[in-house]
C-alpha cells in the first residue's frame, strides 16, 4: 500500500531554531520553512515522478506503437542527468542543456554564449582546486569585486561577462554556469532571486552555511538514493534551488505527493 501523499509544512520563521515543534526545518529564500521529511519527498518526487501521456498512434500500417508515454515531470533527466562538456570550456552542450529547463536558446542567445565562452573557462579555471561555494564566506562574496584575483572574484567574472550580454540575464546566465559547475555556481532564475532584496549569492549562501547539517543530510540522502537507481547525485546548490523553485512557482504540492507515492 502507497503511504499517502502529506501536505507540505510551510512554517512562519520564528527566530533563528532550526526546529518547529521537534520536527527539522530548512529555511530558504524570504523566510519560507519546509519539513526535511517534505524536502526529501520532494527532491524525490522532482528528480522521480512521472507521468504518462496517451499518444494517438494514427498509422497502424507503420506497425505497433510502443504504445503510453510515460515521461518525468520536471526537469532533473532533462537536464541534470545531461553531462557537461569534458574540459574547462562550454561546449554547444553546455549551452544547449538550458533547454532542459524549459529556456529557449535561439541564434542570437548562442552566438552571444559563444562569444565569451573562451573567456569563461579561464575565469573558472582561476578557482581553487576543489572549490565549493559553501566553502566561502560571506566576506569573500561582498568584497568580490574590490579583490582581484581571489575566488570570489573568479567567480564574479564569470557571472559577469555572461549577465552582460544581450539577452543573457539572470536565468541562462545560473543555468549555464551551474550545470557545468554545479559545485560552484547557485541556480537562480527570475522566480527565485525575487525571494531575496539584494545579495542573491550571499543570501544562498546564508541558507547553506546556516543550515550545514541539514544540507549535509539531504545531499547525502539522495547521493544514495541516486547511485541506487543509476542516476546523477545533485549538489546541495541545486537542492537549494529545487526546494524554492517549487515553493515559490507552487509546484511544492504536487512534487511532495509525487515523491510520497515512490517507493
Amino acid at each position: 500500500m502507497q503511504e499517502p501523499a502529506k501536505p507540505v509544512v510551510l512554517l512562519v520563521a520564528v527566530g533563528g531554531g532550526r526546529t518547529v515543534g521537534g520536527a527539522v526545518v530548512v529555511t530558504i529564500g524570504n523566510q519560507r520553512r519546509i519539513e526535511i521529511d517534505d524536502a526529501k519527498a520532494l527532491i524525490r518526487g522532482y528528480a522521480f515522478g512521472e507521468e504518462e501521456v496517451v499518444v494517438q498512434w494514427r498509422t497502424p500500417e507503420l506497425g505497433e506503437s510502443p504504445g503510453t508515454l510515460s515521461r518525468r515531470r520536471w526537469g532533473y533527466r532533462s537536464f541534470d542527468c545531461v553531462p557537461a562538456s569534458d574540459g574547462p570550456g562550454l561546449e554547444p552542450i553546455d549551452l544547449f542543456v538550458v533547454s532542459g529547463l524549459n529556456v529557449s536558446m535561439n541564434i542570437e542567445r548562442y552566438e552571444a554564449l559563444n562569444f565569451v565562452k573562451d573567456e569563461v573557462a579561464a575565469a573558472v579555471s582561476e578557482t581553487s582546486r576543489g572549490l565549493s561555494f559553501w566553502h566561502l564566506t560571506d566576506e569573500d562574496l561582498a568584497g568580490a569585486q574590490s579583490t582581484p584575483n581571489t575566488d570570489a572574484w573568479w567567480l564574479n567574472r564569470a557571472w559577469w561577462l555572461l549577465m552582460s550580454l544581450p539577452g543573457i540575464k539572470v536565468t541562462i546566465t545560473h543555468k549555464v554556469l551551474h550545470h557545468k559547475r554545479p559545485h560552484l555556481f547557485p541556480l537562480l532564475d527570475t522566480s527565485t532571486i525575487g525571494e531575496y532584496e539584494q545579495g542573491a549569492w550571499r543570501s544562498v549562501l546564508s541558507d547553506l552555511t546556516s543550515q550545514a547539517s541539514a544540507f549535509d543530510e539531504l545531499e547525502g540522502w539522495f547521493r544514495d538514493l541516486a547511485l541506487r537507481r543509476g542516476e546523477v547525485p545533485l549538489t546541495r546548490l541545486r537542492i537549494h534551488d529545487i526546494l524554492l523553485w517549487t515553493l515559490v512557482t507552487n509546484q511544492q504540492d504536487k512534487c511532495i505527493a509525487a515523491g510520497y507515492a515512490l517507493t
